[in-house]
């Protein structure tokens, strides 16, 4: 169902024509706060780790003159904002910056139990003590699971592509941003003049700067914009639902299979005809293959994150994007709602799509790349 179709539903409901509504279902629940995100610039010293196992260090830059920050840039157009952030004071900001390198003879298993103990998405890959690649959890998922491949016996180098795009300390956000969109990267190493790491930048990093940069910009101020989450999706092309969806009793096998289909990071939940929850890349990660469950034989009902944070397609994306950013949610599914009740489309699916981090960067960039 597009989301003009939905306007209409919805609309008929506030008039007063007769529409049933679903009860609020119990596995769902909806928070949302108006204040925007608060920087901290904690520091901490580069940490070098053995070479016998994967190696990480907090790429924070300790000792450097810390850099205007956006409320010090007020009055300046998005545009302008994108443009005058450097990556150097990305890290600055974020103080901590954990980077986890991988030789390329280690096995990919090393790899995951890494990415699952620092909670991180990505390893860099390493040859000869230079990064040469990225290995991350969509690349776990669709290299080694779905091929069958036992990663305790696969070197990580067999199942890494060696084309690493990477930024440098004085990249732009705006040239962070445009990097991503066009590669459909997720991740950018950060190398020094020396081609050494120096850090990462994640797809979270870009889209929190972004989203503080369009809560100060003189010609944005996503927290008085009246842009909704539907316009979003429709200036992204976006009219209706294409994400894919199990039932809570599937296996986590077939689950895969379509998020490696449709190049997705994440799968809706339903049980019956209700949204109860949702199954991402990173529940795989430490609910499945840490726990050494079979996805054929693992239900998603078993692993899937059932306390899901669903928004309208009516919210206003500034209070949408504060939501996802203060809750650490790389996808929030839009269902259509009147007040605190979803609304009963009479069709077997009300989820009308999701957003994700990669809309929130691609969504700015676009407005900024406007001006």
């Amino acid at each position: 169902m597009s989301f003009r179709n939905i306007n209409q539903v919805i609309r008929s409901i506030s008039i007063g024509r007769t529409r049933s509504l679903l009860p609020r279902p119990t596995h769902v629940s909806r928070s949302f706060s108006t204040s925007h995100m608060k920087w901290t610039t904690s520091e901490a010293q580069h940490k070098f780790a053995s070479e016998a196992k994967p190696s990480h260090f907090n790429a924070a830059q300790a000792g450097k003159d810390v850099k205007p920050s956006f409320q010090e840039k007020r009055g300046e157009t998005l545009q302008n904002l994108l443009k005058s952030v450097t990556v150097q004071e990305m890290l600055d900001k974020k103080g901590k910056n954990t980077v986890v390198i991988v030789d390329e003879n280690q096995t990919v298993y090393e790899a995951v139990k890494a990415m699952s103990d620092h909670d991180i998405g990505a390893v860099v890959v390493s040859a000869k003590g230079k990064p040469r690649g990225i290995f991350t959890e969509r690349d776990y998922m669709t290299k080694l699971i779905l091929k069958g491949r036992d990663s305790q016996k696969t070197p990580i180098k067999e199942v890494t592509e060696y084309q690493l795009s990477t930024v440098k300390p004085d990249t732009t956000l705006d040239q962070c941003a445009d990097l991503m969109i066009k590669k459909i990267i997720r991740h950018l190493p950060i190398v020094g003049q020396d081609g050494s790491l120096v850090g990462m930048m994640s797809v979270r990093d870009v889209a929190e700067h972004m989203v503080n940069a369009g809560f100060l910009a003189t010609d944005l101020q996503l927290d008085k914009n009246p842009d909704t989450v539907e316009d979003v999706f429709n200036q992204l092309g976006r009219v209706s639902s294409e994400e894919c969806f199990v039932q809570s009793s599937d296996s986590v096998l077939k689950a895969l299979e379509l998020m490696e289909k449709h190049r997705i990071g994440a799968v809706f939940v339903l049980e019956g005809q209700t949204l109860a929850g949702i199954f991402t890349e990173r529940d795989y990660l430490h609910r499945v293959r840490l726990q050494e469950k079979a996805s054929r034989t693992t239900t998603i009902e078993e692993v899937m994150t059932s306390k899901v944070v669903v928004v309208s397609p009516a919210e206003k994306i500034g209070k949408c994007l504060d939501v996802m950013l203060k809750g650490k949610f790389r996808h929030l599914p839009v269902v259509p709602m009147v007040g605190d009740q979803e609304v009963d489309c009479g069709e077997y699916r009300t989820v009308l799509g999701i957003i994700t981090l990669v809309d929130v960067v691609r969504f700015l960039y676009r407005l900024g790349s406007k001006q």
